[in-house]
């Protein structure tokens, strides 16, 4: 803390005029730092994020295009409701590879609206299985693997974010 000349406010250090009077403090000695400065560390993910991200963003991307190649009738039976959640599909993964921040925002939207969907089925499944027997036990590792997915993409966004925590 520095102290103004002509009104005696205690004022910061690197302020160049008092916010009380308008005196000029630019000539007002400053005291020196006790030590270096600490510079800031940026958070690194482990070596393998990074990799599992881009191969789920691949991933996307070639799933993406496949659905695009089943809905349009090349591989499949036309749909073009297919057609459509496989454009998205293809370029929510581009937006992944090129870490574009609002495509990352919508996944995370996706994946945590799956994880509520997941677990809403999970406990249909669990409440149905004595009506439907065996069969519902391949459901219910099916949402249970589902909502781990989720979960993970979630994670693997958030360990490769490139903004400085939110603290």
């Amino acid at each position: 803390m520095i102290q103004c000349t002509k009104c005696g406010a205690k004022l910061p250090d690197w302020t160049p005029v008092c916010q009380f009077c308008q005196t000029d403090l630019s000539h007002v000695a400053r005291p020196k730092p006790d030590g270096p400065k600490a510079r800031i560390k940026y958070y690194e993910p482990q070596p393998w994020v990074n990799v599992v991200y881009n191969l789920i963003a691949v991933y996307w991307v070639l799933n993406g295009i496949y659905r695009v190649l089943v809905g349009s009738g090349v591989l499949g039976e036309q749909s073009f409701a297919l057609v459509i959640i496989g454009v998205f599909g293809a370029l929510f993964g581009i937006g992944m590879l090129a870490r574009v921040e609002l495509v990352r925002g919508i996944v995370n939207f996706v994946c945590g609206i799956n994880i509520i969907l997941g677990v809403t089925c999970l406990g249909v499944s669990v409440i149905t299985s004595p009506l439907v027997g065996p069969l519902a036990l391949v459901g219910i590792v099916v949402q249970i693997l589902d909502i781990l997915q989720s979960a993970f993409l979630i994670y693997l966004i958030a360990e490769t974010d490139r903004r400085a925590p939110n603290l």
